[in-house]
């Protein structure tokens, strides 16, 4: 599987030294508590700030595409993006990983794996519960 690197930022740091240690987290809200995606900087709801806080892992598939393998690299293996719903409320945008096309569904639980990168950041991305392990890595 060919995963581009990804590389931090000061407002990236905490997010990613968190994903080499195989734990996701979300932005919370300072003053209503609502769960918020990686990017948010202000709650959504009530404007107010935001600040990093830990996610389940667990999640459901909203919708997703695979993406054929390029006409530059055809030997490259077709990979599949989507859009989960993280169990504390947000989704995010994300790279599906072993889970059969046959098994992609609307509404499939999936759980997360955090890929490493040699040359970047580990990233989450979500696979099926029984084939991903809690606190789970794989090298890309």
């Amino acid at each position: 599987m060919s995963v581009p690197p990804v590389q931090r930022d000061h407002s990236s740091a905490a997010f990613f030294d968190a994903a080499a240690e195989a734990r996701l987290l979300i932005k919370r809200c300072t003053k209503c508590g609502a769960y918020g995606p990686p990017p948010q900087t202000t709650c959504r709801r009530c404007g107010s700030d935001t600040t990093w806080s830990p996610a389940s892992g667990d999640a459901t598939l909203i919708t997703w595409t695979t993406t054929p393998p390029s006409s530059s690299a055809p030997d490259t293996a077709p990979r599949t993006f989507g859009y989960v719903e993280l169990a504390e409320g947000p989704w995010l945008e994300t790279m599906l990983v072993d889970v059969p096309a046959d098994a992609l569904r609307e509404g499939a639980p999936v759980r997360v794996t955090f890929l490493h990168h040699q040359d970047g950041e580990p990233i989450p991305a979500f696979g099926l519960p029984a084939t991903i392990q809690s606190g789970a890595t794989r090298h890309v």
